[in-house]
């Protein structure tokens, strides 16, 4: 542990106990000074090196705060600290619950479709914000979109904006350009694009294209690359790249609804790489029609709100982008 329990971080944060660490970070629950009941999450990375990601992500927040009025896209950035004397940085973030992650193993790893229609349509929702703020999350997996508490216990926030990326010019609006942005991989290869595994600079398409994989394996339970063993990381993510490109369409939606496939389609095939999705056919067209016609009740209650469990404790993303390749 880097923090002591019991210390008062900026005279302002106590910190209660760790919540889970991994290799580059920690993250504490903490409670205000000034308000006992409020609790906050405390994101913490060492100074020491020279990458400071929460510094940069904490700017992203701070671009994406200017039109957050809807509580129901993004934790609520509260404080950013640095403390010379244990040498850390830390985001102070609002505190939220499980991830999907979390609840994708309770329950026995598969969504219903129902579920999945209405994580889907959620997240749409939160691509579309993040995307009319000129960024791209660019590491969307179960363990970076988590659920609110109380009263936002059935709303989706979407996390960790450590590797977000910025595509386009704020006052002009003009695209960033073709291939600009290139590097070596960064985010997980789970559910990366295709265009990721290429070196292709992120473009808003990338992420829905991650989406579309992230709900196909809900409803699977896996992915044909699940699981994929190599000599090291990298050829881990050669060898998922090889099944992306060789596995058609119609064999990693085979047995689901017509809607999954189209969606993929579109993000892989109608997607130019500066072009705007249409957010309101696909919220729409497919997935809302596709609830209604299932005859779905629009009820909000997920999965694992109909095994009446208790309120879940708090968790926060441990740097996840970072600790995980493949994941």
């Amino acid at each position: 542990m880097w923090l002591p329990t019991g210390i008062v971080i900026g005279d302002k944060y106590k910190v209660v106990r760790l919540l889970g660490s991994g290799s580059y970070g920690e993250v504490y629950l903490g409670i205000s000074t000034s308000t006992p009941s409020e609790q906050v999450a405390l994101k913490v990375e060492k100074m020491l090196g020279k990458k400071h990601l929460l510094f940069y992500e904490r700017t992203v927040y701070q671009s994406l705060e200017r039109g957050a009025g809807d509580r129901g896209r993004i934790p609520q950035l509260k404080d950013y600290i640095q403390d010379f004397h244990y040498k850390v940085n830390i985001m102070v973030l609002e505190l939220l619950g499980h991830s999907l992650e979390h609840w994708f193993h309770s329950c026995s790893k598969k969504f219903s479709l129902k579920t999945v229609l209405q994580i889907g349509e959620q997240m749409l929702e939160n691509l579309r914000f993040i995307h009319d703020y000129s960024f791209t999350h660019g590491d969307l997996k179960p363990a970076n979109i988590l659920m609110g508490l109380e009263d936002n216990s059935n709303k989706l926030f979407l996390i960790d904006f450590g590797l977000a990326t910025q595509y386009r010019d704020n006052k002009t609006c003009r695209h960033m350009k073709y291939g600009f942005g290139v590097r070596c991989w960064a985010g997980n290869s789970m559910f990366g694009s295709i265009n990721d595994h290429h070196g292709v600079g992120r473009s808003r398409r990338d992420d829905l294209e991650a989406l579309c994989y992230m709900l196909i394996y809900f409803l699977r339970g896996s992915l044909p690359w699940s699981g994929v063993r190599a000599a090291n990381k990298r050829q881990v993510v050669e060898k998922i790249m090889e099944l992306k490109l060789s596995t058609p369409i119609e064999t990693l939606c085979a047995g689901l609804p017509v809607e999954f496939a189209k969606f993929l389609e579109y993000t892989r095939e109608q997607l130019s790489f500066a072009a705007r999705p249409n957010y309101i056919y696909l919220r729409r067209v497919l997935f809302r029609k596709l609830y209604s016609k299932s005859g779905f009740p629009w009820d909000g209650k997920l999965d694992w709100m109909e095994k009446e469990e208790p309120q879940p404790e708090p968790e926060i993303s441990v740097f996840p982008s970072w600790s995980s390749m493949s994941s």
